[in-house]
């Protein structure tokens, strides 16, 4: 798989799935995170932002010519990530469901049981349709 993504211009819209990503080694994949992806720091300085989670600029994550781009139900605006799926061709969006409590969380899970239930969780649509 992460061959698969040696070739991708990954950009998160979600700060946990960025910080996911960032724990995966795909600095050199990522290439626009929203302005709350505090996390990891050198990435808040250096990776381009592409707006908030709630008012995404299009235009810029546009000129970027991302090939993925990863959303959150619980995060973003479904019509905002319908508009990107329609306007960039071959670009893959994925939307993450939102996060269900009762399969853990929150006391007595590390970073690292946090962060592998956050990556099962993401799965692939086309045009956005994850988030119909």
């Amino acid at each position: 798989m992460m061959s698969e993504l040696s070739n991708q211009r990954i950009i998160s819209l979600v700060p946990s799935i960025t910080e996911l990503l960032y724990d995966l080694g795909l600095g050199n994949q990522v290439v626009g995170i929203t302005k709350f992806c505090v996390h990891p720091q050198e990435w808040f300085r250096s990776k381009t932002r592409i707006g908030g989670t709630k008012q995404i600029n299009i235009e810029t994550i546009k000129s970027m010519h991302p090939t993925l781009v990863i959303a959150s139900k619980e995060e973003n605006i479904k019509e905002q990530v319908e508009q990107l799926a329609d306007l960039l061709a071959g670009c893959q969006c994925c939307t993450r469901p939102p996060f269900d409590r009762r399969q853990g969380g929150g006391q007595g899970s590390t970073p690292h049981q946090l962060r592998e239930r956050e990556s099962q969780r993401l799965y692939p649509c086309t045009a956005a349709t994850g988030l119909r």
